[in-house]
């Protein structure tokens, strides 16, 4: 369960802000250290193993490269987005400031209010 809301707190938002497939989260270099420091943040709130965490998002986002994340058909059907269930609860969950995470999460209400 946790390792799900890791990888998805990293391919979801960031496919979702840039209209992007999932593979480009890691074959783009700027968003690659985005997504490293949203996993690593999500790892720590989670208390899961940073480099295993980070392994399996790239696993995920190579395996399903030409796929669009659900919270990116959700942003691009103007519904609102599982992001209070995802990046909201690391947030949430937080006894450590998890900037990046935060910052997503706010990006994507933002997306949901231009609507």
């Amino acid at each position: 369960m946790n390792e799900k809301v890791i990888v998805n707190s990293v391919i979801n938002p960031l496919t979702a802000l840039f209209d992007i497939e999932n593979g480009q989260v890691i074959t783009n270099p700027y968003l690659k250290k985005i997504a490293y420091q949203l996993s690593k943040e999500a790892s720590e709130v989670l208390e899961m193993n940073c480099e295993k965490s980070w392994e399996k998002v790239q696993e995920v986002a190579h395996n399903t490269k030409n796929n669009v994340s659900s919270m990116l058909v959700d942003i691009r059907m103007k519904r609102t987005t599982e992001i209070e269930s995802i990046n909201g609860y690391i947030v949430k969950q937080s006894k450590i400031d998890v900037p990046t995470q935060s910052n997503m999460y706010h990006l994507i209400k933002a997306k949901e209010i231009n609507h």
